[in-house]
């Protein structure tokens, strides 16, 4: 049996690794990371995520109603769920907050 034995460092001499195997270099790759994240969907704060999710349960989740929150489409909308969820997770009091909003917002609109 042949035992080869592989080189456990790079044989480059010092090059970034990376460019020899074609990938982005370390100093692209932080100017990438060091880019602000934009998510798919507005800041909105409790009382105007009330307003929102009660109209999706009042109307649908309806091309003029995402249009309305600058909502690209169905998948912002539960991009923008799943944040609220976190955020809600670790704040009680603006679960409560909301909550109270959505019961108002659809009494308000006649389907409470």
């Amino acid at each position: 049996m042949d035992e080869t034995m592989l080189p456990t460092t790079p044989s480059s001499g010092g090059e970034d690794v990376d460019e020899t195997m074609m990938l982005p270099s370390a100093a692209l790759r932080a100017g990438i990371a060091a880019l602000p994240f934009t998510p798919p969907y507005p800041e909105l704060d409790v009382d105007r995520y009330a307003v929102l999710s009660a109209e999706v349960q009042a109307r649908g989740a309806t091309d003029e109603v995402l249009a309305r929150y600058h909502l690209a489409s169905i998948v912002a909308l539960a991009a923008l769920k799943a944040e609220q969820e976190r955020r809600f997770a670790a704040d009680p009091a603006a679960r409560a907050r909301f909550d109270e909003r959505v019961a108002h917002f659809l009494s308000f609109m006649g389907k409470a």
